[in-house]
């Protein structure tokens, strides 16, 4: 009898985890910009979810049902952001993750608005308090933006010169740059030109010529995409060659290779906690790293400092998924999240309580520099922005 109970224990053990393995899996959309002007962040956002997609599955799944993100391209369109939101919560889903910039973002916003849960991957967009839109990383206004200009600051560059984009993305930046000059910490800073593009232009030629007689110390552009280029081009055009401060938008090494023949002197992007791993003390956070690069090594993908902008969203929701089951309601799902605090992720630990829907603060902020020579990306700062003395 003894025997016979080993056996059958023995083949449920060699069964059930292959067999729950075999159930229908369980669906998460994601509208992702894989084409378009910002191509290069969908490219890394999809990487991304996808090994974590690989990670879930090889333990469990969703309570036995495997994980599938569903990608749906919007082209980098808000028109098309729209229009993919529209056909995806007419199918009554618990949960949405995308779109990818703060301009599809806001766009498609109001259509979630009494649900479902949608999680933005952009740090730029700021959601309604206690809303059912979520937004990634840490807010770009309190939080980034500050951390940004304290790093340009304590590095010496006082006398800046901006240019933003005109679009959502653009009138964000605005304001916390704005923001940022109110900071006490920050009474030597001056704008010394303050100019605007329109995402579409192809030269920024009249722009550059005015910050290059305004003689800054540096530059701060947080244009993403092709924008970022665009600008990129115009300073090296104008003979501009000072450091310049970019959105954690363009943290993707292909791009920066083909920016190559015109890069500044210094280039600076915000990253997250994750990719300074080394710098990290032992406890939640960094076990959630050390996992967060297992999978990446398993999956043989290399992570760039643009990767956890993406994973942490998706972890949260799965791990949402895990505890509150696969029938969860969009209404259950959000009271959940909205009180979720304690949680640790490879960006930071979440505390949503606060009501802005991002759940992070300035210490999960770090600066990187792209270093042309080996093709990769160096941390540059403790969190906050601090340089590193």
């Amino acid at each position: 009898m003894k025997r016979c109970l080993a056996i059958i224990g023995a083949v449920l053990l060699a069964f059930g985890p292959a067999s729950a393995q075999t159930q229908t899996p369980f669906t998460v959309d994601v509208i992702i910009n894989a084409t378009g002007s910002n191509a290069f962040v969908g490219e890394t956002y999809g990487g991304a979810l996808r090994v974590l997609e690989q990670m879930v599955n090889k333990t469990g799944g969703i309570n036995g049902r495997p994980l599938h993100f569903e990608f749906h391209d919007d082209g980098s369109s808000v028109t098309n952001s729209v229009q993919i939101a529209t056909q995806l919560i007419a199918q009554h889903p618990a949960v949405v993750i995308g779109p990818a910039s703060s301009g599809t973002c806001a766009a498609v916003a109001p259509l979630f608005a009494n649900g479902p849960v949608d999680y933005c991957l952009s740090t730029a967009y700021t959601p309604p308090p206690k809303g059912y839109v979520f937004a990634a990383a840490t807010a770009l206004l309190p939080y980034v933006g500050p951390a940004s200009v304290r790093y340009m600051r304590l590095r010496g560059y006082k006398r800046l010169a901006v240019i933003d984009a005109t679009d959502a993305t653009g009138q964000a930046s605005d304001k916390m740059l704005n923001y940022a000059l109110t900071l006490p910490e920050n009474k030597d800073i001056q704008y010394v030109a303050f100019e605007h593009f329109n995402p579409t232009d192809i030269s920024i030629a009249a722009q550059a010529q005015r910050m290059l007689a305004s003689h800054p110390d540096g530059v701060i552009c947080l244009a993403g995409g092709t924008a970022f280029g665009t600008v990129l081009h115009g300073l090296f055009d104008a003979g501009l060659r000072v450091p310049v401060m970019a959105s954690g938008a363009n943290l993707d090494a292909n791009q920066l290779q083909q920016y190559k023949s015109f890069l500044p002197p210094a280039i600076y992007f915000n990253s997250l906690l994750f990719f300074g791993r080394d710098a990290l003390p032992r406890g939640g956070v960094r076990d959630q790293v050390d996992k967060f690069y297992d999978a990446f090594k398993e999956a043989g993908v290399k992570v760039n400092p643009s990767s956890g902008f993406s994973w942490d969203p998706g972890w949260i929701v799965v791990s949402a998924l895990r505890k509150l089951g696969t029938n969860v309601t969009a209404d259950q799902l959000h009271q959940y999240l909205e009180t979720l605090h304690g949680f640790d992720g490879v960006d930071g630990t979440y505390d949503f309580r606060t009501g802005d829907n991002h759940g992070l603060n300035d210490l999960s902020v770090i600066m990187v520099t792209w270093d042309p020579a080996k093709g990769d990306f160096t941390v540059v700062s403790k969190p906050g922005g601090y340089p590193f003395k």
